[in-house]
């Protein structure tokens, strides 16, 4: 939806800037419009590194900027709160198939030990039987479940896994972080996912930042 929209938006004259684009995704599909009219971008979720990353042909500049930390930070941060107080992990990923899911996920795979990852799919966001992965997730013995598409169908996933027997750990990253996940399963279901987000405290980056931060 978002392409169309921007087509729109990038005509009109009077428009001094965008909050937004949300995801990644919609971002590459808005940037077509948004580039040529000059107009800025802010975003304050969009992790995808390749939008402002020099050696991927920053596909987003001049126009595109963000709030968010790219995936390079969120995809290793997602596996390490998915998988602390775990013994013996086993980890099971799920993407979306989308820009934002598989770019966490490309980044996410370096940082799990050799081992620990048994077993991948990738099942397109208008998916609404998750049958096919719950029973893939039982066959690898998985005790780590982690999604990094959005919370619509993470929410089903979820739901679903519980529902075919799965008591490990669910996780999930930002595009999951919405006021509207915990409204789409029932609590006995969403209670105790794990969720990174990709806006962190300055200490995470640099600590030494932190401290000059608090004392002035």
């Amino acid at each position: 939806k978002a392409g169309p929209v921007a087509e729109v938006a990038a005509r009109d004259n009077i428009l001094l800037g965008i909050v937004g684009p949300a995801y990644s995704g919609a971002t590459i599909a808005s940037l077509a419009f948004y580039k040529p009219s000059g107009i800025p971008l802010i975003s304050p979720s969009a992790t995808r590194l390749s939008l402002t990353d020099p050696g991927q042909g920053s596909i987003g500049f001049p126009v595109f900027h963000r709030l968010a930390l790219t995936d390079t930070t969120q995809g290793p941060a997602l596996y390490k709160i998915a998988t602390v107080g775990v013994v013996s992990p086993r980890v099971f990923l799920i993407d979306a198939q989308g820009p934002y899911s598989v770019s966490l996920i490309d980044y996410m795979k370096p940082a799990i030990p050799s081992g620990q990852l048994v077993g991948t799919d990738s099942v397109s966001d208008r998916t609404t039987d998750w049958s096919p992965s719950a029973a893939k997730v039982r066959t690898s013995g998985a005790n780590v479940v982690i999604y990094t598409g959005y919370f619509p169908q993470a929410a089903a996933l979820f739901k679903q896994l519980r529902d075919s027997g799965y008591v490990g750990v669910l996780a999930g990253g930002d595009g999951i972080l919405s006021p509207s996940f915990v409204t789409l399963a029932p609590a006995s279901v969403l209670d105790g996912v794990r969720i990174t987000s990709s806006n962190v405290p300055i200490g995470y980056i640099s600590p030494r930042l932190d401290m000059e931060f608090r004392s002035k």
